[in-house]
């Protein structure tokens, strides 16, 4: 059982290279879905960046609370989310956490198997397609979105 969603951000909720307001397919469904869990964010951007694009999408609300790159941590000269913190914040163990992201440059599943924590790996979501010598070098962590089937978060409903 799921007690705790966290969500990366930029590429898994909103997009990574556009703050145009629109989120993920799906997401407001999810977030309604599961209301009664804790829900929060993980970004590694600066502080209030994300709470910029998230209240420009209308959905800063819907989080229990924003955890930014202040909350980022070293572990093996790799720069990583601190999703400890987030659970011993909540007062949930980590067995009962969930943390869903696109993995861009191999952080979220980083952080997630260094704490323990079931990772959700979901496509890159952007408007523009990246440079084929970036996509290239992103290629081992990354899931990038197939234009044909985006990924839709009501896909999890019931599955956490």
């Amino acid at each position: 059982m799921t007690d705790l969603i966290i969500l990366d951000v930029y590429g898994t909720i909103v997009k990574a290279d556009e703050i145009d307001g629109i989120v993920r397919p799906g997401l407001i469904e999810f977030l309604e879905h599961y209301k009664n869990k804790k829900i929060v964010v993980f970004t590694d951007a600066t502080p209030g960046y994300a709470e910029e694009t998230l209240s420009h999408a209308g959905i800063l609300n819907k989080f229990d609370k924003i955890y930014d790159g202040r909350d980022l941590v070293y572990v093996d000269e790799f720069m990583i989310k601190n999703l400890e913190k987030v659970c011993n914040e909540f007062s949930i163990p980590k067995s009962r956490a969930v943390f869903i992201g696109d993995n861009f440059f191999a952080r979220d599943e980083k952080s997630a198997k260094q704490y323990g924590i079931k990772f959700i790996k979901i496509p890159h979501f952007r408007s523009k397609p990246l440079e084929w010598a970036e996509k290239d070098y992103h290629k081992e962590w990354v899931d990038f979105e197939n234009s044909e089937e985006p990924f839709n978060f009501k896909d999890l409903i019931g599955k956490l």
